[in-house]
């Protein structure tokens, strides 16, 4: 365990703590300690193949970051995760018994290495959520400008001036898209929680 910057091996910690000894005898059973690290051990394989394929040269791009920011920072996450657990437990003293199946060696340079690519990804990732935030404004005009345009041409289309058009004229559609476009059009970057609002139903609206 480990608490406000200590690190406390709790089988040796709570020894002459009976009841709580006993509550621990289960969960540091060999059988339970092997559970542990193989489960440990395949989040590591994880992990370092989510960090090869987000780390490939043209993948981490603004574009892939606004579509799966969610998972980047979940991939971030469970590296931490991953890495913490492995460093704190790596020495462990209750370890001696599946240490004969374990090669020291290869596993330090298994964890050397997430934690080096761990660190490389995170600060790409830092950098480029920077950028988008720094050009958040920018690119939120650029949308809405892009978003307007489009809802007036559909709104221009069912006005029926357009002399290649087959549609006719729908004055009720044509308010309605000029509408919506109008709508757009108001939206603010400043209130992100109300804008984000507006645009959930702008978007169930078509």
């Amino acid at each position: 365990a480990y608490y406000m910057g200590f690190t406390v091996e709790l089988p040796h910690a709570w020894d002459s703590y009976k009841a709580a000894k006993i509550a621990l005898g289960n969960t540091i059973q060999p059988a339970n300690i092997k559970r542990f690290y193989d489960t440990q051990f395949k989040s590591m394989n994880e992990c370092r193949k989510l960090l090869s394929h987000h780390l490939t040269e043209g993948v981490l791009t603004q574009e892939y970051a606004l579509e799966k920011s969610l998972e980047l920072l979940h991939c971030a996450r469970e590296c931490n995760v991953c890495i913490r657990w492995i460093m704190l437990h790596r020495t462990s003293k209750v370890r001696k018994t599946i240490r004969e199946a374990e090669d020291p060696a290869r596993e330090a340079e298994a964890t050397l290495m997430l934690l080096l690519h761990t660190a490389q990804y995170e600060y790409l990732l830092r950098n480029l959520f920077t950028g988008l935030l720094d050009d958040k404004e920018k690119m939120w005009e650029r949308a809405k400008s892009v978003v307007d345009k489009h809802l007036m041409d559909l709104a221009d289309f069912f006005a029926g001036s357009n002399t290649l058009s087959r549609v006719g004229k729908d004055e009720q559609l044509q308010s309605w898209f000029a509408g919506l476009a109008d709508q757009v059009r108001q939206l603010e970057v400043a209130d992100s929680t109300i804008a984000g609002r507006k645009m959930h139903h702008l978007i169930e609206a078509l």
